[in-house]
């Protein structure tokens, strides 16, 4: 991707993990190399639309490991804050 052109169709681009679960990717700069990136590095940029078919992949991602967690009683850092 670095040195070649952007694809002329692209409906989108994720990152899958464990701890990402799969997360849109809105742009992807290519910085010279040792360089941090800027505005002119970006090569490709997306604009989902929320009925989209990225926003829908994501949100049933997120609704199958929901489904599929068991809870585990610990309070998020908001809650332990608010304490």
């Amino acid at each position: 991707l670095a040195h070649s052109p952007p694809l002329p169709f692209t409906l989108g681009c994720f990152i899958s993990s464990t701890s990402r679960l799969l997360l849109p990717v809105d742009e992807i700069y290519v910085p010279q190399p040792t360089e941090p990136s800027k505005e002119g590095d970006k090569v490709m940029e997306w604009n989902y639309k929320d009925d989209g078919i990225v926003r829908k992949l994501e949100r049933l991602v997120k609704e199958e490991i929901r489904a599929h967690s068991t809870e585990m009683g610990i309070p998020t850092l908001t809650e332990s804050l608010e304490k």
